[in-house]
C-alpha cells in the first residue's frame, strides 16, 4: 500500500453512523486499555493485520445535497477516491439521487450505496443508476472489516500515481483560470556553429 491519503466522504443523516464509520477508518494510536475495548466492540481483527496501514481522511456529510457541494468543491483541487452514500436521508435527496448528481458532476467517482431499508428494489437501482465498475451496494448492518477491506480494494485500484495524476489536472484547470501559466521560447543552437536555428516553446507554471 502506498502512504498517499485516501479521501473519503460518508453521506449519512445519522450522526451515530458518521462517528462510526470515523472510529473504523481513521485509526490512532491508543493506550493498551484502549486497544482492549475496542477488541472487545469490534473483534482483534480490527487493530491487527495491513489494513491499519490505510491513510484516510474522512469527510461527512448528513443531507445529499450537502455532500454534492463538498464533492463539487473537492472536484477543483483534491478529488475524493471514495463516497459512501446512506440510502434513505429525509427530508432531503435519498441515495439514489444523490449518486446521480454525484455521476453527473464526477462521473468516475467510485461510489458505495449503504442501505438497511429502501423505497427501491435492487433492479430498480441497476436500472436507474446502471452496471458500473465504479458502484458498490453494501447492506447495512455491516462489519468494520467489510468497511476496510472495500477501502482497501479501492486504494489498490486506483494506484496513488493515478490519484496523482487526477489531482494534478484539476490543479491545471485552476492554474489556467488564474492565469498562472505562461508561455517561454528557449534557444535550440547549431552545436557546431553556435547559431540559433529554432526555438522551443515551454510553458511555465508559476505557483505561490
Amino acid at each position: 500500500m502506498n502512504n498517499a491519503p485516501i479521501r473519503i466522504l460518508v453521506i449519512d443523516d445519522n450522526k451515530g453512523v458518521l462517528d462510526d464509520y470515523a472510529k473504523v477508518l481513521v485509526r490512532k494510536p491508543v493506550s493498551d486499555e484502549m486497544s482492549g475495548m475496542e477488541d472487545a466492540l469490534f473483534g482483534e481483527k480490527l487493530t491487527e493485520g495491513p489494513m491499519l496501514n490505510l491513510n484516510c481522511v474522512v469527510d461527512t456529510a448528513t443531507q445529499g445535497q450537502e455532500g454534492i457541494d463538498k464533492i463539487t468543491h473537492a472536484s477543483l483541487s483534491e478529488p475524493y477516491d471514495l463516497v459512501f452514500v446512506d440510502m434513505r436521508m429525509p427530508p432531503g435527496l435519498d441515495g439514489l439521487q444523490t449518486m446521480k448528481e454525484i455521476w453527473r458532476i464526477a462521473p468516475n467517482q467510485f461510489v458505495v450505496l449503504c442501505t438497511a431499508y429502501s423505497d427501491y428494489s435492487f433492479d430498480d437501482i441497476i436500472r436507474e443508476l446502471g452496471m458500473k465498475s465504479n458502484f458498490l451496494i453494501l447492506h447495512k448492518p455491516f462489519e468494520p472489516d467489510e468497511l476496510l477491506q472495500i477501502v482497501q480494494s479501492v486504494a489498490t485500484k486506483t494506484s496513488k500515481k493515478d490519484r496523482d495524476d487526477r489531482r494534478l489536472s484539476k490543479q491545471l484547470e485552476q492554474a489556467i483560470e488564474r492565469e498562472e501559466l505562461s508561455l517561454a521560447f528557449q534557444p535550440i543552437l547549431d552545436i557546431d556553429t553556435g547559431e540559433i536555428w529554432a526555438f522551443e516553446a515551454l510553458c511555465r507554471w508559476e505557483r505561490d
